[in-house]
């Protein structure tokens, strides 16, 4: 083979190459990328006493940026269950308000729908897990005996 017709057949190898690696590239040019604004805002809606408030329509909100009120452009409504995990200080720092934090924690529970589940933990130095992921609304008979 002549060194003209081996330039040749190593161009065209090279040519070859570029076109399949120009078409790799134009498969990342397909990619479609979407920037968006949208923010999801999830949110619990309660009355003045604190009970939950059912039913909302999006006519029913204002959404204020910086002053601003904001366009809402989707709206859906959803009861999701809540998970909690309730921590009780039991360390020296707590000591004559025990039965202040056990009956926030009690009323905390109260407020609970029926799907909702807590979990409650103790702490000082070290973290005790009390009572695992449970519907229960009663606080662990462990709780009380807290000193």
């Amino acid at each position: 083979m002549k060194h003209g017709t081996l330039l040749s057949a190593l161009l065209l190898c090279l040519l070859a190459a570029s076109a399949t690696h120009a078409q790799g590239e134009r498969t990342d040019e397909e990619v479609v990328r979407v920037n968006t604004d949208l923010v999801v805002l999830n949110l619990t809606a309660t009355d003045a006493k604190g009970d939950y408030v059912n039913g909302l329509r999006k006519e029913d909100f204002r959404v204020l940026e910086d002053g601003r009120e904001q366009q809402i452009t989707e709206f859906s409504y959803e009861e999701t269950p809540f998970a909690v995990a309730i921590l009780i200080d039991s360390s020296g720092s707590m000591e004559g308000r025990e039965a202040l934090a056990r009956s926030a924690a009690i009323r905390f529970l109260d407020g609970l729908r029926g799907n909702d589940v807590a979990a409650v933990y103790k702490f000082d130095s070290e973290i005790e897990q009390v009572q695992d992921f449970s519907p229960s609304r009663d606080l662990a008979p462990v709780i009380y005996g807290l000193r």
